[in-house]
């Protein structure tokens, strides 16, 4: 879960270190043991790469892990884009 949780990239390790109750090294040094068991053991990547077609996991664009802009509607403002409608 926290390496999959790394990988969307929506979090960052100090986050799921607070949400697992770990440190933040802890997390880091649990996602290296993981890519390394990807890359040694066969197959666990065969069974990681159906877990994750399964749960959809997609990396944001690098632009959003920078926090750039996602073209998606801000909270908040008044009048919706999409309607056409004040609101």
């Amino acid at each position: 879960m926290i390496y999959f949780l790394c990988q969307i990239g929506r979090f960052t390790n100090r986050k799921i270190s607070e949400l697992f109750g770990l440190s933040y090294s802890s997390i880091s040094r649990r996602v290296v043991i993981f890519r390394k068991k990807l890359r040694v053991d066969k197959t666990f990547k065969k069974k990681y790469d159906k877990i994750s077609v399964l749960i959809k996991i997609t990396p944001l664009p690098f632009n959003l892990l920078r926090g750039g802009k996602s073209g998606l509607p801000q909270k908040g403002l008044r009048g919706s884009v999409y309607s056409g409608k004040k609101m």
